[in-house]
């Protein structure tokens, strides 16, 4: 998928096929690394329906609601 997107874009110069398993482990890498980052910044805060979530973004999902109930 890397791979193809890449060539794609036509930045594939140089780039061989074999070598997306390397660029994906880096990649996934620094994502998460990235993440860490965010969640030591924001601070991490949990709750009962999504344990290590990022209270800034998963506050509603914590919350019951009339639609939550309903569906």
């Amino acid at each position: 998928m890397f791979y193809n997107a890449l060539l794609r874009k036509g930045k594939g110069e140089g780039v061989q096929e074999k070598d997306m398993n390397a660029v994906v482990a880096i990649h996934n890498n620094m994502n998460e690394r990235g993440w860490m980052q965010v969640a030591a910044l924001k601070g991490f805060i949990a709750c009962d329906c999504c344990p290590g979530a990022l209270m800034g973004w998963a506050a509603e999902a914590c919350v019951a609601t009339v639609h939550k109930w309903l569906n």
